[in-house]
């Protein structure tokens, strides 16, 4: 090797090794592709015509992944759904509507724009609500100031009375004071959506609109704040472990009055990035909290470098109609028995729906055994069934839109099998959310991809970085687990450093020559 080439690789530039025949010195590479895992595409068939017909224009005019819409769109039914009914699967196994979601997505993919179109309807009609309860939420205020007032000045007037007569006329209006405030309503501002709040005031929300509220989101802060943002690093999952499923949300408090809700139906929504799925994954406590398996994920394929560039976008197709269905079921009356523990509205399954449930449970369950290929997300795929459920309940709701009383209406075998399609979609998605070999391999296969691009044989790591390089991206965490899977499977190997030079060299790696030929890609 000529001085030349050695003061380049210490300057971190690449090394073209062309001229010298190294294949004798190499074996075979282990084709990558045969454990990739390839993502389908969210079923936007499986949904009612409105929707699939409005996810799917939304999806074509912004130039995102069905995935995108398609989870949002179920997102949406939900939080417009829960509290209303439940879906029976037997006599003694049944299912709240509400559901939790991610779709992780990279900068500029154009996430926001489509969760604002998705989300529109319920930000409209949670505004629409306020204005019609302002008068009666101020109103509701007003009385409860005057009602305090008065209960402060009959206190004082029992403490301070001149005489033991005016001490006792007055502690008797203060205790009747008291009792009409404490049976006077709290009346608050109509919520379903929240985005950038703390555990505590969560908790409160749902205490405050009837165990309904949603927290939908463009980012991933919510996962922050779950980790211990606001508490010193200590985690707070309870309300978002409760308000999946709990028959009881009970909060105790030091200074102020404590509060419970009976079944709350929380809906998380989120569209981050990838790299908020890979801290969630690698988050020991998020796992053994069981959080992270009560999400369905969905982990698209980047549109990004494909998408069609317009000088005027086309119009989406759809809107009204679906601006009016989910109007329709935020407008269904609530269930008068949904904090009770029998009595509820419940959807049925038909007998076909039935046996196609029981035929999915069938299926997942060997597969969570030791050494299978669910076991990794053995939490996960076991609440995948209940999912399901949910997505029946509010499948059938999307199609009976127009029904006052669909609930009293079976879920039929159409319905059931669309649902079982979305299950079976999701199961890859979760498997590239939660599984780390896969994550490193996702980043192994992104790496592999730029250094065939590159017409040297030899790089420097610190090259590789800088080329590599995804944002979020440490050399410990993410580009030394990449390379390993890489020449384990004999893409590349470990180069002899150059002797002479200043300093300490960055690592050397060589390409294998056999991963020019056709056959190795």
């Amino acid at each position: 090797m000529i001085q030349d080439d050695t003061d380049r690789l210490l300057a971190g530039q690449a090394l073209d090794l062309s001229s010298y025949d190294l294949r004798g010195t190499w074996r075979q590479p282990e084709l990558l592709a045969e454990q990739t895992n390839s993502c389908p595409e969210f079923p936007l068939d499986a949904l009612p015509g409105w929707l699939s017909r409005y996810c799917a224009s939304v999806s074509e005019v912004v130039q995102t992944p069905h995935d995108l819409a398609g989870l949002l769109g179920l997102s949406v039914l939900a939080v417009a759904s829960a509290k209303r009914c439940r879906v029976a699967v037997n006599s003694s196994w049944s299912e709240p509507l509400n559901l939790y979601a991610v779709a992780a997505m990279a900068a500029s993919e154009r996430k926001s724009p489509v969760y604002s179109k998705m989300t529109g309807p319920i930000r409209r009609y949670e505004a629409a609500s306020q204005m019609l309860a302002a008068p009666q939420v101020a109103a509701a205020e007003l009385e409860r100031r005057v009602l305090a007032g008065r209960l402060v000045g009959a206190e004082k007037n029992a403490i301070n009375g001149k005489n033991n007569n005016d001490r006792t006329m007055a502690l008797r209006e203060a205790k009747m004071l008291a009792d009409d405030l404490a049976r006077l309503p709290i009346v608050k501002s109509p919520r379903l959506l929240a985005d950038d709040v703390t555990p505590e005031r969560l908790a409160g929300l749902l205490s405050e609109q009837g165990g309904r509220m949603a927290v939908m989101s463009s980012e991933g802060d919510i996962f922050a704040t779950i980790s211990g943002r606001y508490s010193g690093g200590v985690g707070n999952y309870g309300v978002f472990l409760l308000g999946y499923s709990d028959p009881l949300l009970k909060v105790d408090r030091v200074t102020r009055e404590g509060f419970s809700v009976a079944w709350p139906a929380l809906t998380l929504a989120l569209t981050v990035q990838p790299s908020v799925v890979a801290e969630c994954a690698a988050d020991s406590r998020m796992q053994s909290r069981g959080l992270l398996g009560r999400f369905l994920w969905a982990m698209p394929q980047s549109r990004v470098g494909f998408r069609a560039v317009r000088d005027n976008a086309p119009e989406i197709q759809g809107g009204r109609d679906y601006d009016e269905a989910i109007t329709t079921l935020l407008n269904m009356s609530p269930d008068p028995h949904q904090d009770d523990d029998q009595n509820w509205r419940m959807m049925r399954l038909s007998e076909g729906a039935r046996r196609l449930h029981l035929d999915l449970r069938r299926e997942i369950e060997p597969r969570l055994a030791k050494h299978q290929d669910l076991s990794e997300i053995a939490t996960w795929a076991g609440k995948l069934a209940g999912n399901t459920a949910r997505i029946m309940g509010l499948i059938h709701l999307a199609k009976h839109v127009h029904n006052p009383e669909p609930w009293r209406l079976d879920i039929s075998t159409a319905t059931a099998e669309a649902a079982c399609r979305i299950a079976r979609w999701a199961i890859p998605h979760a498997e590239a959310a939660l599984t780390p070999t896969i994550l490193q391999h996702s980043d192994a296969l992104h790496v592999l991809e730029w250094l065939l691009e590159q017409p040297a044989d030899v790089l420097t790591q610190t090259a590789i970085h800088k080329g590599a390089r995804r944002r979020g991206w440490t050399v410990r965490d993410h580009l030394e687990p990449a390379l390993g899977k890489l020449a384990e499977r004999n893409w590349i190997r470990l180069a002899d450093k150059p002797k002479g030079g200043r300093g300490r060299p960055s690592k050397l790696w060589a390409i294998n020559p056999l991963a020019r030929c056709p056959e190795a890609k």
